[in-house]
């Protein structure tokens, strides 16, 4: 499946479970000039730019072929081709945190700003252009670089970058907006002339608003005629002159990302479900940490998927067991959380805005260009965590168990943990709301012969200070 077509310098697909780029004549200097950087060469060291490798000659023969039967692109057109490195598990912005997105905006700010000290330029500043390997950004578009003239003295990317980067961080820390919505809808971000619409007179005459916002709408509605102009190349008759006004412009950037950082203390109703407020015991909560370390430990997972991860509790646990983790939940505050402790604990865990119960569609031209988040999780994780979800899903979302337990089947290619939680649970009752009639059947017993259908049930275990039950299961 074809992956990007929109760069006129070249194609990035999947070929046999490899990345591969394509390089056509129009990439072909661009290219060979990027791969002369030092400081290219020092962010591919620090893991924050994506890896590559030339295939041999044989296998470039083939891909060649395949590019032309596949995609219509002619031999003599290609310039070069080299495969990727491939990040472990592919996200989207609109399944990011605040904070990752922030993180990926500094990524691509710091790129910008060294490489013109290079004469090389940035020519695309979107967060599509950057994936997380666990918590930590890596950019990896290898043809967003090009050969800077010395004498230009602006980074026309800034307006897509304030498009892409900062104006969705803006809506959210001071509207409330969420990113899903924001990059669902506009790819390519949001347009200030949007966002001036958003806001109330106050917010339209004070910072941040009034300088990225609310000027560039009224110049935008005044100059309507000379909009071109502002895309032409403009030159100074002095390179050092051109460098001093390029330099100032990414400051003025970095001191405007400075202030619309996301805050580290959001809360919502469930940053402290696990916390001062939690619902249960220590000793249900320690039981339940030890059925999870020591099935862990035992099977060895090495690709683990965390349904309703909350703050990363036992995702760190998969983390620090060895496993590559994908923690999910539908609550962004929590998942900003998990994503702030598997930053600073350097943990391979992934933190992603998703509701398993409306998981990401696949997206983009023919719903090709980005995968849903079913098909790039089915059958890729050997072990499924949902502790404390599936009352969740039967009552709030009302999925019958067999859909659940189908689904679960087909994510995970071994084992699954999952916590029963009857009923009769003080948590149940509390979402069921009076409809504790439309589960009175939901039993042990009936939980059990339902996993049985799909897995074996290698064992199970009380919880302390509960009725609840932990399961393990294997397919």
């Amino acid at each position: 499946m074809g992956i990007s077509f929109r760069d006129p310098a070249g194609k990035l697909f999947f070929h046999q479970e490899q990345v591969i780029r394509l390089v056509n004549q129009v990439g072909k200097d661009d290219f060979a000039y990027a791969l002369e950087s030092k400081k290219l060469s020092q962010f591919l060291e620090s893991g924050r730019l994506v890896k590559f490798y030339q295939p041999d000659s044989k296998e470039v023969e083939l891909l060649k072929v395949f590019a032309q039967n596949e995609f219509e692109i002619p031999p003599n057109q290609i310039s070069a081709i080299v495969k990727h490195e491939k990040i472990p598990f592919l996200s989207y912005p609109y399944e990011w945190t605040p904070e990752m997105l922030y993180s990926a905006a500094e990524l691509t700010l710091d790129l910008a700003e060294e490489l013109q000290k290079e004469m090389i330029g940035l020519k695309d500043a979107t967060p599509f252009n950057v994936l997380f390997r666990g918590a930590k950004p890596v950019f990896v578009d290898w043809l967003s670089f090009e050969k800077r003239n010395e004498f230009d003295p602006i980074w026309r990317s800034q307006a897509q970058f304030i498009r892409t980067f900062c104006l969705p961080l803006m809506v959210h820390k001071y509207l409330g907006f969420q990113l899903s919505w924001i990059f669902r809808v506009n790819r390519e971000g949001l347009e200030p002339e949007i966002v001036y619409q958003m806001l109330s007179l106050r917010k339209k005459l004070t910072p941040p608003f009034l300088s990225v916002v609310t000027i560039p709408k009224l110049l935008g509605s005044t100059k309507m005629s000379t909009e071109s102009a502002i895309y032409q190349k403009q030159t100074v008759n002095n390179a050092e002159k051109a460098q001093f006004i390029l330099s100032q412009q990414f400051k003025s950037l970095r001191r405007l990302l400075k202030k619309i950082k996301p805050k580290s203390d959001i809360k919502s109703n469930w940053t402290d479900y696990v916390g001062e407020k939690q619902h249960f015991t220590d000793s249900y909560f320690d039981q339940k940490q030890q059925f999870v370390e020591s099935t862990l430990k035992e099977f060895q997972p090495k690709n683990v998927l965390d349904i309703g991860c909350n703050t990363g509790s036992f995702s760190r646990i998969a983390a620090q067991n060895g496993a590559q983790v994908i923690a999910i939940d539908q609550d962004a505050a929590t998942v900003g959380k998990v994503w702030q402790m598997a930053n600073q604990e350097n943990l391979d865990i992934l933190p992603l805005v998703i509701d398993i119960s409306r998981p990401t569609p696949a997206n983009g031209w023919e719903n090709k260009e980005s995968a849903s988040f079913l098909e790039r999780v089915c059958g890729k994780v050997d072990c499924v965590l949902m502790l404390a979800v599936i009352h969740h899903l039967l009552v709030t979302e009302r999925v019958p168990l067999s859909k659940i337990l189908d689904l679960t089947a087909k994510i995970t290619t071994n084992i699954a943990i999952i916590e029963f939680v009857p009923p009769d649970d003080k948590m149940f009752k509390q979402i069921s709301r009076g409809r504790d009639h439309l589960f009175e059947n939901l039993t042990e017993e009936v939980f059990y012969q339902s996993c049985q259908k799909y897995f074996k049930v290698l064992k199970i275990e009380k919880l302390p200070d509960s009725n609840r039950r932990i399961f393990l299961l294997q397919k």
